[in-house]
């Protein structure tokens, strides 16, 4: 559990994402969020690795995404 009802890649994405204060792009958030939760599942006695990759089926044809702080 990532803690907060939430899991632990729900935790560390959103805390990624809270702390942001530019653009982000995809492949850096995944970075980010990939180390965070290997160091956490691990801790747990868990094997959990996020993957990057495209959402199958999603119509976004790969398209990249960015993440911007609200204003």
């Amino acid at each position: 559990s990532g803690g907060g009802n939430h899991s632990i890649f729900a935790k560390e994405l959103l805390q990624a994402l809270r702390s942001n204060a530019d653009v982000l792009e995809g492949p850096l958030l995944y970075s980010q969020v990939a180390r965070r939760v290997k160091t956490a599942a691990t801790r747990l006695g868990y094997d959990q690795t996020p993957e990057y990759a495209p959402i199958n089926f999603a119509g976004d044809l790969g398209a990249p995404f960015f993440f911007r702080p609200q204003a």
